[in-house]
Order: C-alpha cells, then structure tokens, then sequence
C-alpha cells in the first residue's frame, strides 16, 4: 500500500512540474516583412519595416503611441537635479513668437537658457542678462520645446512651450 501511494505521488508531483513546463511561454515580439533594416550614427538610430499592412502613429501633448511590430526598445534614464529655491517663470505659454523668462532672485546668480526639440537637440541658447529676458521663437516651426534654464553648469528649471 506504501508503494503505490509513493507511486501516486510521484505521479501526480510529475503531472505538476511538467504542466507548469508546458504552458509557460515566452513573448517576444516578431515580424515576417518583405524588407527592412537599421542604421544609426551618432544622433540618431532608426530601423524600419517594408511590408507591415496597418501602422500608425498617434501625438498628443503628453503621449506618443506607436502601432506596428518594428517598436523601439526604449530605455530612458531620467535624474531630477538639484532644485535649488529660484523662483523663475515663464510666459506666454503657449507662444507664437517669443518668451520672457523672468527672476524674481535675479541677483543669484550666472543664467542661461536654452531651448531644445522634442528629440532632445539643441536649437538655440543663449545668456540671461536681466530679470526679464525675452527669448526669440520666430525661427522656431510650430511645435512642442523644452526651455531649460541653468545657473552656470546646474540645471534649475525645465519648461514645456507649445509654439503655435
């Protein structure tokens, strides 16, 4: 009787080890294309798919949504730097043609600003002499930017200007 309730178990402890085996899978995303590839430099990487039936892409303020099996593998590393109490702001928001980035502390300390795209490069910088500056968007197409704004080397504010 021992024997066959140790066989039983075996059995059943089998059954358990070798269903877990068998119903575990692994996702991995895939594509079967016509063509496709990749390339990067040092600004840049971009790979694409020739052949995929139904892609899209969706931009709001907030959020970029992407459809399609060709998706980034995205690692963003992000530090929040040290905020030292400026007390800074920025206006028009949103902007059809320039900004004005105002001190209330100006005497502080040795500011600049500079403004990037979306995709982090930077499109212009340039020295904050006054308490009130005012920083040029004419040149700049319609479009979300970041204004970052340093006291020498130590970022101390980041803006988001929409730019009609």
């Amino acid at each position: 009787m021992k024997n066959l309730c140790l066989c039983h178990s075996a059995i059943l402890l089998s059954f358990l080890l070798f269903s877990n085996y068998v119903f575990c899978q692994q996702l991995k995303p895939s594509v079967t294309s016509s063509s496709g590839g990749f390339g990067q430099n040092s600004q840049l990487s971009l790979s694409w798919t020739i052949g995929e039936p139904v892609i899209a892409t969706f931009i709001t303020a907030n959020n970029i949504l992407t459809q399609g099996f060709n998706q980034p593998d995205l690692s963003v590393t992000s530090v929040e730097p040290d905020k030292l109490e400026y007390n800074v702001t920025v206006f028009p928001n949103p902007s059809s043609g320039f900004v004005v980035v105002s001190f209330a502390d100006y005497d502080k300390g040795d500011f600049r600003a500079s403004v990037y795209d979306i995709s982090g490069r930077e499109l212009l910088s340039c020295k904050l002499l006054s308490s009130e500056t005012t920083i040029p968007f004419n040149d700049l197409a319609p479009a979300t930017y970041i204004l970052k704004i340093y006291d020498r080397e130590k970022e101390i504010s980041t803006f988001k200007i929409n730019k009609n």
